[in-house]
């Protein structure tokens, strides 16, 4: 040790090691050796632990104190009284060298400017003197000056006594033998001050409760940023002489309060929650659990802090980072920002469905997606996408955000309009994909009979009635040679399918119902039920079915063979939808004020696969075979699948516009505030 410069060594220095020994045992915090490191570690508080550690480096184990100054009762510590003692008996030589005279001693360790008004005398050397106003100033000024300088100091002192009370009270920590002061440095973690400093940047303000001395709290708290310059903290004794309407004042006026009370500490977070707003109240003591109860969120520390703390919070904070409670409010953030995206994205697509196939009914339109279809979109070209947006990272200045209102909608904050905007559109672009697949192929989406006309009398249309509906139908074998316009009156005129033909009463509704050519039939039709069926399915020889004479359609819906000329069509209208949802998941993931175009996937690799990899699955349902029979497909050309490419793009383009209009309206109203 050094005072002034000069070493001393308390081992020959009986003022210094009575007062090391002292604070070492007036503790109950112990030093640990774990075992396969060979590091110490302290078990306990971690202020008293510095004492314990201070008297170890001297030599003194607090278990080889303990044998000459043996624990014989305690009186605990209290937020009231800050300070704790403990009474000894007095055994060793050494012991009753150091304090001679007595067979009980009494050491007490707590605030200091309790101690000072509580001693009657200071110790110097082997003398005690009496403590007079003149000398309580002065020790006042030696707090005053280690507190300044962020130094947490507490205040150690003795008393002699003749036997050990049996109800320990307040009148053992009277007429004390002041022995010293202990500065101790708890510095902050490194991290501490930037944690704060981004804390203020998000709009949270981060407020020191302390028991402290004013001053220590004060110099902490401008050391990490939580009060500015001039700003002073403000004592518990101050907080009892305050109405709550001078402590709504000072509330705005600082952010760091010392000295305080469990009482204190509530009347703050109620304070606080009067004023509409979000406390959350950090604490590892049992006194803080009143507090850390009242508070919207209580944060108990988990290395340091009691089960009782532990019980009355909703979080547990497993390293007592204060920075850890930081990087949770940005990871909430991100989260209820990926939660908004997700939302927007599959809701707009939703409300995009729903009015395609509602405006489609009332206009008299097809129906442009059935039910398959429908479900791969909300399944699969929504589903992937959407999942992958859970995995985005946070937003470039998430944490320069100010907390949004505790009552706001998910809805707010220009989701809601999305949804209804892009919604529009989507169905937009969906039923004029729709449209444009009739026109551009010479039919009109409006025709009832549309698609009959298309057929020529070498063609056999097999249509399989499932509804059991209707009598046998037949084309007539001049079909060909009509106008389109004859074909439509002869199709609107009652039953259009009227004539006879031999060999067509015998065929079951579940089989062929429509013939063009009676003289294709194979002769042996009429007599053998199971070459007919083979005659269906296209399992006879080319010979006997006379090949490239028949075409096999089965029915795609309760419409018939009107549905196959809606194959286009609709394959169109649902690869434009899966089209869309893909830019518009792009443009969604880039967050409310960063342009898609700035972004790109780099931040979420799982979204871009989950892109690709719709992209190639919806080519796969409207190109492959299989594929076509299950979902009802048609294989689109280049031509029309770089159409309903261009087409979902503009949803794209369109939320880029969004978001630039947004972004401005926003800067313009946080430029008015």
């Amino acid at each position: 040790m050094e005072v002034d410069g000069d070493k001393l060594d308390p081992t020959q220095d009986d003022q210094v090691g009575r007062f090391i020994k002292a604070m070492a045992l007036s503790t109950n915090a112990y030093i640990e050796l774990e075992e396969g490191k060979g590091q110490y570690n302290i078990v306990g508080d971690t202020t008293e632990g510095a004492l314990v550690v201070a008297a170890q480096k001297v030599g003194w184990t607090r278990k080889q104190l303990e044998q000459d100054l043996p624990r014989v009762a305690e009186y605990p510590f209290s937020s009231e009284r800050k300070a704790m003692t403990t009474v000894h008996e007095v055994l060793g030589d050494e012991a009753k060298r150091l304090f001679p005279n007595t067979k009980y001693i009494s050491i007490t360790k707590g605030a200091p400017d309790q101690l000072i008004n509580w001693a009657t005398f200071e110790q110097v050397a082997d003398e005690a003197q009496p403590l007079n106003d003149e000398r309580r100033a002065r020790w006042q000024s030696y707090v005053d000056k280690m507190a300044s300088e962020g130094l947490r100091v507490l205040g150690v002192a003795y008393r002699p006594l003749d036997h050990v009370p049996e109800k320990l009270d307040d009148s053992i920590e009277r007429e004390l033998h002041l022995l010293g002061l202990v500065g101790i440095v708890d510095p902050a973690r490194p991290e501490a001050k930037d944690a704060v400093r981004v804390a203020r940047e998000a709009g949270i303000r981060p407020m020191m409760i302390t028991g402290d001395h004013a001053l220590t709290a004060e110099a902490i708290a401008r050391d990490l940023g939580i009060i500015d310059e001039g700003q002073q903290a403000i004592t518990g004794k101050q907080l009892d002489k305050m109405t709550d309407e001078e402590l709504v004042q000072a509330l705005a006026q600082t952010s760091a309060f010392a000295r305080v009370s469990p009482e204190h500490k509530l009347r703050i977070v109620r304070t606080l929650q009067r004023q509409g707003q979000i406390v959350a109240m950090t604490g590892d003591g049992v006194n803080d659990a009143p507090a850390l109860k009242q508070a919207d969120i209580g944060v108990a520390m988990g290395i340091t802090g009691t089960d009782v703390s532990k019980g009355a919070s909703e979080m547990v904070l497993t390293d007592d980072n204060f920075a850890s409670i930081v990087a949770a409010v940005e990871e909430g953030r991100t989260i209820y920002d990926n939660i908004k995206k997700f939302i927007k994205y599959l809701l707009s697509s939703n409300v995009g469905e729903i009015l395609v196939m509602f405006t489609a009914i009332m206009t008299g339109l097809k129906i442009p997606l059935i039910a398959i279809q429908i479900l791969w979109i909300n399944l699969v070209t929504d589903g992937l996408p959407a999942i992958a947006l859970g995995f985005e990272k946070a937003e470039e200045g998430v944490m320069k955000r100010k907390p949004r209102p505790v009552n706001e909608s998910i809805f707010a904050d220009g989701v809601g309009g999305h949804i209804i905007r892009i919604g529009i559109l989507i169905a937009i672009l969906t039923l004029g994909g729709f449209i444009y697949g009739f026109v551009s192929h010479g039919m009109d989406p409006l025709d009832p009979t549309l698609g009959l006309q298309d057929f020529s009398r070498q063609e056999i249309v097999v249509l399989m009635d499932k509804s059991g509906a209707g009598d046998d139908l037949v084309i007539p074998q001049y079909w060909d040679d009509w106008t389109a316009e004859m074909r439509v009156v002869y199709l609107e005129d009652g039953n259009p399918f009227v004539e006879a033909v031999d060999g067509i009463a015998e065929l079951s509704r579940e089989s062929v119902i429509e013939l063009a050519r009676t003289d294709d039939i194979p002769l042996e039709w009429d007599d053998d039920v199971a070459v007919r069926e083979a005659f269906i399915q296209g399992q006879l020889s080319a010979a006997e079915t006379h090949e490239n004479d028949i075409i096999v359609l089965e029915e795609e819906s309760s419409d018939g063979i009107l549905a196959f000329a809606q194959r286009i069509p609709r394959t169109i209208a649902f690869t434009l939808l899966a089209f869309t949802q893909m830019f518009e998941v792009m443009a969604i993931h880039a967050g409310d004020r960063v342009s898609f175009f700035k972004k790109w996937f780099g931040s979420n690799m799982l979204l871009m696969w989950a892109v690709l990899s719709t992209f190639v699955l919806q080519l796969i349902v409207i190109y492959l075979p299989f594929a076509q029979d299950i979902f009802r497909t048609a294989p689109l050309s280049v031509t029309e699948l770089v159409i309903t490419a261009i087409g979902g793009s503009v949803i794209l383009f369109a939320v880029e516009l969004e978001k630039l209009y947004l972004t401005r309206q926003k800067l313009k109203h946080e430029a008015q505030v």
